[in-house]
């Protein structure tokens, strides 16, 4: 039998999973190299998680067959917001913070990856 999430527990596997996700990248690179890299590392995590929580918000606004076609403009409505939001933060944080790009980049791209395995766990797919 699937478990079925409720509105809050969603918002908080949506949000808070890759948010610890990316504390622990963050720990594990100031182990490895120093606190500079670490704070990139965390910044591109925070740059991929912001949007994808304005994703997440409005894609789980609404829920039900009745309502299936204001479902599917909270998610167009949510990836056209995410995309915008990620190129402002993206903008920001090269234009007003030094930081190492490699590490920025790194930790954007693996929150991708981690947004991905959260959805899949929200449709129930992994």
């Amino acid at each position: 039998m699937k478990k079925q999430f409720n509105r809050i527990e969603k918002l908080k596997i949506w949000i808070l999973w890759p948010f610890a996700i990316n504390v622990m990248i963050a720990l594990v690179v100031a182990i490895g190299s120093n606190i500079f890299n670490a704070k990139s590392a965390f910044l591109g995590g925070l740059v991929a998680i912001l949007p994808q929580s304005i994703l997440g918000y409005c894609s789980f606004k609404f829920w039900g067959a009745l309502q299936s076609k204001q479902i599917w403009q909270g998610f167009v409505k949510g990836e056209a917001l995410k995309f915008g939001f990620t190129a402002i933060l993206f903008a920001l944080v090269y234009i007003f913070l030094l930081i190492n790009t490699m590490w920025f980049l790194l930790a954007f791209i693996m929150m991708q990856f981690t947004g991905i395995l959260v959805s899949c766990r929200l449709l129930k797919l992994g």
